[in-house]
């Protein structure tokens, strides 16, 4: 092998791609590796049989340089190598000198050995491995293919060998080998290093520090030696490494993980029976045969075939797609065929006959789909919606509308023409269509939707909006069902005690088994929960599980309706579950709390399981965390309806519904297509999987949008670090995907809009300056942001590996605090006792808003900004009380009660998460925030504490902002993430949708250089000096 002399890691890497990341290894390192281990193998032989033989594995082997000392006598070897040629070279040597060889070709990545008692490797180095077969190590992590399938070779090495081999030597690269001796996560096996000379691969033309570190079994009993070598040097031979022999533990074969080597699947005898059962498990399709010749011929004719191999040009498929034809054995995509569900199921028996068996359908097979197709067809008719559209008069005759994205005017023709974005055409509003316009170009007109378009209404018509019905509903269908749950609800007295939009919002909800209801704060939530209760079918109690801090609203709302005491209960620990009420009210701590009843290490949703009807989920967004405690324990409830109740279903971003419709709407329906486990429901997988696609992966490249993203994001969705856009892709789509499943209300609607008078207010946004002084502080801080996070970067890319997202969100807070909270310091820096203006603003707004006579709600993210703002205004003597989550729930409820809604304190000041849900305080008509949330449902649920149906007064609500500051990206963000919700919620066009997205770096950048420029100064670090000498 030829290479140029290679200096450094840097060398390594531009030297991998010609070598394979490997350096063969020079017979005097070879010779040390051996004198290291060969008194103890020549130790552990002697005490094993005559004829016994210890069992070495090189997993990069090369030529075998390694094993070149090896004794055919007293050594069995096994090979991994990826040169075929190479390899057989080899082995031919090997076989001649009477050794006995198992070998594998390929990469050390396939196999998976175990059973060894030496390792000895020259691992190649720092190549990034991605293969779907990887064994999790602590160094993998995730890849193309999913958790655990990407890595970097040496390390990889390394760990298999570990885990191989009793002990071992490994050639490796000196700051990998000493982290793994001497690391914070070092392993405990290792016994010590052996540093080698400078000069220790000169032979394959590399000049790289390495090492020799050795390994045991079990941990080592004192910490890990240090030792160099020189040429002319003998190790220390090391003694009781644990080595074994064959005749204690036989080494494991070396065969590719893929490759299944089981006997033949078919294990049933040929009995000539051709009786084949066709049944069904949920909505899995059993068959079950009589005769194995049946069977194959049966199986053969579905599944047909393996699908078409992974590659990297291929999506990844879900979990379990293996067959081209394994698509029938699921009776949901039955439904899809074009000839319905029990065609298929006769299309199934004919080829069932057609390979020699007898179909014997199983009679409730026939039911079940029946069922099912009905099921599906009310879970997918949308719910009653009513949109704010512009008027109808604009009907009249086409107005101007300016393109806002440029797209190709008939996508079916390849040589239609491309519409600039700022062409402007003629289009008319499509009167059944609220959400397109058709637009007309010479004598062509087509439908687009409108909010591709910037429409302009100077020319005619009516330019204002007005409420328009855009689907009749559930109800409206289904009117013999909906009939039938309207007499119940008179039954129940719920007609008299519900408003008139709650009634119609209950049986829309009813007719459903699971439906989501989006019902904007002051909605009336908790009475339309216990309604929904009381309206349960079967036989079986029915349970609301709510936040801790709402279940006063529940006793009183439980007496408003009347029900009577024995009708329902309070769930607060395992032994109230010993009987149950017909309605049973319990909180999301204590549904994922341990049961502590018979099996230890269960939830009270586990013990529950299957005890009650119906389910009634309130703030039903906490379940976009599917992995969360209380999201299991209320999936292993099993209700047979399960009902979610919300003011914003969209809590943060938009892809925050993904996993709430999972939830509610089934793993991959006909309904919900995007499944979690079963993956996209496609109806083209009926006639093959080959394009099976994961729902999270369909869903990302569809509507969630990103400028980056790492492997483990784009697993869930969930973790994992990424750069969102609070943007939302292919609204339309979206909207239509969550019709049949959210029933969407706002207060602004005609049937609500009585009942609640007061209009949502617009936040405005104050500026505010900073003093000199504070502003370098602030920039300090912002620079140790910078350089942290240039530095995070420039080692993700040197290691392959994403950044430590808990770090670089620890120092944006960093940032956050440097602005709004000085006086508290982070870290590396002192607290900045100087003026701070935002306090002085504050205080300003407060006083003009209570000299008007208005209380005052005042939100902030800290307890140390509470703190200072209640000193602050006692000071001018405005009466004041400060709470936080420092003081508990119940007593939080007491003081306001006391001091706020029955008392003359003017002036609330409260943490975002102590007060932004459970508070109703329609006395406060002046909501002002300190500083942003870094979500919009934060803000918006705040406001909503004063916008109840007993507030008498206009609200006004502000929030203020350090000009150019970190502020201004929270800001953006909030009202971006705002937009996204409205515009999929509510059908809104979309204010924000076509801004541009400024990252918390570039905006940073900006501010400072146009600090610069106003202050006339040529560089950062003058600017900085030029504050400090202001200040």
């Amino acid at each position: 092998m030829t290479v140029e002399n290679v200096r450094g890691l840097a060398g390594i890497a531009a030297a991998r791609a010609e070598h394979r990341g490997q350096f063969f290894t020079p017979a005097p390192v070879a010779r040390w590796m051996w004198q290291i281990v060969e008194a103890d193998i020549d130790a552990t032989l002697a005490k094993a049989g005559s004829g016994d033989r210890v069992a070495l594995i090189d997993t990069s082997a090369g030529s075998g340089r390694l094993l070149q000392f090896a004794d055919p006598k007293k050594h069995t070897l096994a090979v991994i190598e990826p040169d075929g040629p190479l390899l057989d070279t080899f082995l031919n040597a090997a076989k001649l000198g009477g050794f006995t060889v198992d070998s594998h070709t390929g990469g050390l990545e396939e196999v998976a050995p175990s059973g060894f008692g030496l390792a000895l490797i020259n691992p190649p180095y720092s190549l990034t491995l991605q293969n779907p077969h990887l064994t999790p190590f602590a160094c993998t992590c995730h890849g193309p293919y999913g958790p655990n399938t990407s890595t970097l070779s040496h390390e990889y090495a390394v760990a298999q060998a570990l885990d191989a081999a009793a002990a071992g030597v490994a050639v490796l690269p000196l700051d990998f080998a000493q982290s793994l001796a001497f690391g914070a996560h070092a392993s405990r096996r290792v016994r010590g290093l052996y540093t080698l000379p400078r000069d220790a691969f000169a032979q394959a033309g590399a000049d790289v520090r390495t090492a020799l570190v050795v390994w045991g079994k079990g941990s080592a009993t004192h910490a890990p030696f240090r030792r160099t070598l020189a040429w002319g040097d003998t190790p220390a031979a090391e003694h009781g490494l644990g080595i074994f022999t064959e005749g204690a533990k036989r080494p494991s074969e070396l065969r590719p993980k893929y490759i299944d080597h089981g006997v033949d699947r078919i294990g049933l005898p040929v009995t000539g029976q051709t009786h084949v059962q066709v049944a069904h498990a949920g909505r899995r399709l059993l068959l079950r045969f009589s005769c194995g010749l049946v069977k194959a011929r049966v199986l053969n004719a579905l599944l047909r075939r393996s699908v078409v191999a992974l590659n990297e040009n291929r999506p990844r498929r879900p979990h379990g797609t293996k067959f081209a034809g394994q698509g029938v054995f699921d009776l949901a995509l039955w439904h899809t065929a074009p000839d319905g569900a029990l065609g298929q199921l006769r299309t199934l028996c004919n080829t069932i006959a057609d390979n020699g068996g007898v179909a014997d359908v199983h009679p409730g097979l026939t039911g079940y789909l029946r069922n099912k197709a009905r099921r599906y067809a009310i879970e997918a008719t949308p719910f009653r919606r009513f949109q704010l559209t512009e008027s109808a008069g604009l009907n009249a005759q086409p107005q101007p509308v300016t393109c806002r994205l440029g797209f190709q005017w008939d996508a079916s023709v390849w040589a239609s023409p491309f519409i600039r974005p700022g062409t402007i055409l003629a289009a008319h509003v499509n009167p059944d269509e609220p959400d397109a316009v058709i637009v007309t170009r010479g004598d062509a007109a087509k439908t687009f939707l409108r909010e591709a378009f910037e429409i302009h209404f100077e020319s005619v018509g009516d330019t204002g909006k007005s409420w328009n019905q855009t689907d009749a509903g559930v109800a409206a269908r289904y009117a013999t069902e909906a009939a039938q749950l309207r007499q119940r609800m008179r039954a129940h007295g719920l007609d008299s005690t519900l408003w008139g939009y709650q009634a119609i919002d209950l049986v829309e909800l009813m007719l459903k088994r699971r439906a989501i209801g989006g019902l904007e704060q002051a909605y009336g939530k908790t009475y339309l929960a216990f309604a929904l209760a009381l309206m349960r079918r079967g036989s079986r109690p029915s349970l609301i599980v709510t936040e801790p801090y709402l279940l006063k609203e529940f006793q009183q709302a439980a007496r408003d309706l009347g029900l009577a005491d024995d009708a329902w209960k309070i769930i607060r620990s395992t032994k109230d579950t010993d009987t149950l009420a017909g309605i049973n009210v319990t909180t999301y701590p204590r549904i994922r709390a341990e049961a502590r009843r018979h099996r230890a290490g269960i939830s009270l949703g586990r013990y529950l399981r299957r005890r009650f009807s119906s389910l009634v989920i309130d703030e039903a967004e906490s379940l976009s965390n599917p992995d969360s405690d209380q999201s299991r324990a209320l999936r292993d409830l099993c209700a047979t309806e399960v009902y979610g109740l919300t003011g914003t279903p969209i809590a943060n971003y938009c892809r925050g519904l993904l996993p709430l419709l999972q939830f509610f709407g089934g793993d991959g329906t006909p309904t919900q297509p995007f499944g979690r486990r079963r993956g996209f429901f496609d109806p083209v997988l009926l006639k093959t999987c080959d394009y099976a696609r994961r729902g999270p992966d369909l869903f990302r490249e569809r509507h969630v949008i990103t400028e980056w993203t790492t492997r483990e994001f784009d697993e869930e969705l969930q973790k994992g670090g990424k750069r969102e856009i609070p943007k939302v892709g292919n609204p339309a789509q979206l909207r239509a995907w969550i019709a049949p499943w959210i029933l969407r209300r706002v207060k602004t609607e005609p049937e609500l809009a009585p009942h609640h008078a007061v209009q949502k207010p617009v936040i405005e946004a104050v500026p505010v300056s900073f003093t000199d002084a504070h502003l370098s502080y602030y920039l300090d801080v912002c620079d140790d942001f910078a350089a942290q996070y240039r530095a995070m970067k420039r080692e993700s890319k040197e290691k392959g590996r994403a950044m430590n997202m808990a770090v670089l969100l620890r120092r944006v807070e960093a940032v956050v605090t440097a602005a709004n909270q000085p006086w508290k310091g982070v870290e590396n820096f002192a607290p900045h006792a100087g003026e701070c203006r935002k306090i002085t603003a504050a205080l300003s707004i407060v006083r003009e808003w209570t000299d008007a006579g208005r209380k005052v709600l005042l939100f902030t993210r800290s307890p140390s900004s509470v703190r200072k703002l209640v000193a602050c205004i006692q000071k001018h003597g405005i009466r004041v009380l400060g709470l936080s989550g420092n003081v508990a729930p119940d007593r939080r409820g007491e003081l306001i009660e006391q001091h706020i809604k029955n008392g003359d304190t003017q002036v609330l000041v409260i943490t975002y998460g102590a007060g932004k849900r459970g508070i109703n305080l329609p006395q406060a008509s002046g909501v002002l925030f300190y500083e942003h949330s870094w979500t919009s449902r934060d803000e918006d649920q705040a406001v909503a504490r004063v916008l109840r149906s007993a507030q008498t007064r206009n609200v006004d609500a502000r929030v203020l902002e350090f000009e150019g500051s970190i502020d201004e990206y929270m800001g953006q963000l909030c009202k971006m993430k705002r937009d996204s919700a409205a515009v999929v919620l509510d059908g809104a066009v979309g204010e924000h949708q076509n801004d541009a997205f400024q990252s918390i770096d570039a905006m940073l950048h900006a501010f400072v250089n146009n600090l610069i420029a106003r202050k006339g100064v040529s560089s950062r670090h003058t600017l900085k000096e030029v504050l400090r000498n202001a200040a």
